[in-house]
């Protein structure tokens, strides 16, 4: 997909979102979109945003009542019509001298139209080799050996605008493999190449281009306002500019409650949302996590995950993204690509929807009230093979054996079903 259409596609998905009353992910896609030196914007935006963290404030504390309901419509509105301004002032500034193609009426909006000078602008120079698609990271016959572990990878690559998950049981290798991508380990034998950046680049320079963020981070000092402000001055971020990159992170991933809290004070999941914030103030081609959801619960990790998403496939700053988790729904929904990981070595890469084919079959887990027996009985006609979990019935059926037909058997004989869930595409079946 074209610069182009990635940022009309991101701009009707923000109205559609704000129609819908979701105006939180609108605002931080909105964040996303918005180029850096586009300061006036920028911080009309992140005004916005300001106003959705006190609504939702004033719906913690008040509930749902006719005041914030109003508050909900005046804030829709000043939001479809800054979209709006952005639109017009954007006509305005129709792309001259930027090698693009030319655009004909009615082929996008005119937001889309005019997307060169007003919202890429100079993120196209700032961020040469940063399109959605383009080469981040490529591994190739890496080869590590330690006392009672060996990783051996034949190749792993990483693209711009990707979110890839790297699954695994513990000690299969995806610390290693993370640590190896943000050149902190050195293999024996193999070789990593930075996409962006000449082979043999100093690890100064890889480093000033990845950011790594350990499971466990190290505890800070001080207030997280400070400790994000310092973190903005350590990369050339002074003055003004560091007071407007600090307040983009801060609401970007909705740190402004806690901006006086010191390391001790924050949850261990508010702690991982801090160390987001800080490797986003680095301007990063590659953001490696380990563990990012290890301390979230189930609704933050969603939120966690969509966040990481949004960020990494942003039309004017796209983002690499490398995750490890033990979280295999969650991960599973969000990410453009799985990497699964056993003693070492890669037993399958590729988005979800092709496991089946991996294996041949379809799976099923089922929970229910009958004997072993009985349970054998109704399925055997549609020719599966059944294994008694610790819980759950693992059922492996043909590949035209559908859910229904399962259901259908067990439903019609009046059997009670406690669990079903469908694993065909779950990464959960190399673990089972």
């Amino acid at each position: 997909m074209s610069t182009a259409d990635a940022i009309a596609e991101r701009l009707e998905n923000i109205r559609a979102l704000v129609m819908r009353d979701q105006v939180d992910r609108a605002t931080k896609l909105l964040l996303d979109l918005i180029p850096a030196d586009h300061r006036e914007a920028r911080n009309e935006a992140i005004l916005l945003s300001a106003r959705v963290t006190n609504l939702e404030t004033e719906r913690r504390q008040l509930g749902g009542s006719a005041e914030t309901d109003l508050t909900l419509r005046r804030l829709r509105l000043d939001l479809l019509q800054f979209v709006d301004r952005l639109e017009d002032k954007a006509k305005d500034n129709l792309p001259t001298g930027t090698g693009s193609q030319p655009i004909h009426k009615g082929q996008h909006s005119k937001f889309a139209q005019a997307r060169i000078d007003h919202l890429v602008g100079r993120e196209r120079q700032l961020h040469a080799g940063r399109r959605i698609g383009d080469l981040a990271i490529a591994i190739n016959d890496i080869f590590l050996s330690r006392p009672g572990f060996v990783l051996s990878i034949d190749t792993f690559s990483l693209a711009v605008g990707e979110l890839v998950a790297i699954v695994g049981p513990n000690g299969s290798g995806k610390t290693t493999l993370l640590k190896l991508a943000a050149d902190l380990l050195a293999p024996d034998k193999g070789n990593i190449h930075i996409g962006y950046l000449p082979l043999g680049s100093s690890h100064y320079r890889i480093k000033t281009t990845i950011s790594y963020i350990s499971q466990q981070a190290e505890p800070w000092r001080g207030s997280l306002l400070d400790n994000l402000r310092f973190e903005a001055a350590i990369n050339g971020k002074r003055g003004e500019r560091n007071d407007e990159e600090v307040d983009f992170v801060i609401h970007r991933l909705r740190l402004e409650r806690y901006l006086a809290h010191g390391w001790a004070q924050l949850s261990a999941g508010y702690q991982t949302r801090f160390e987001l914030a800080r490797a986003l103030l680095r301007e990063p081609h590659v953001v490696i996590m380990d563990e990012p959801l290890a301390h979230l619960d189930f609704r933050a990790q969603e939120q966690f995950l969509q966040d990481i998403f949004d960020i990494s496939t942003s039309p004017t700053r796209p983002v690499a993204t490398i995750i490890s988790s033990q979280h295999l729904p969650e991960v599973e929904s969000f990410s453009h690509r799985i990497i699964v990981l056993n003693d070492g070595r890669v037993v399958y890469s590729g988005d979800r929807q092709k496991i089946s084919r991996h294996f041949g079959s379809r799976c099923f887990e089922v929970t229910c009230s009958c004997t072993e027996d009985e349970f054998v009985r109704l399925l055997a006609p549609l020719g599966v093979t059944l294994e008694k979990g610790a819980i759950s019935w693992i059922i492996r059926a043909p590949t035209t054996v559908q859910a229904r037909d399962i259901l259908r058997c067990l439903v019609n004989s009046d059997i009670d079903v406690e669990l079903f869930r469908d694993v065909t595409n779950s990464t959960r079946r190399f673990f089972s």
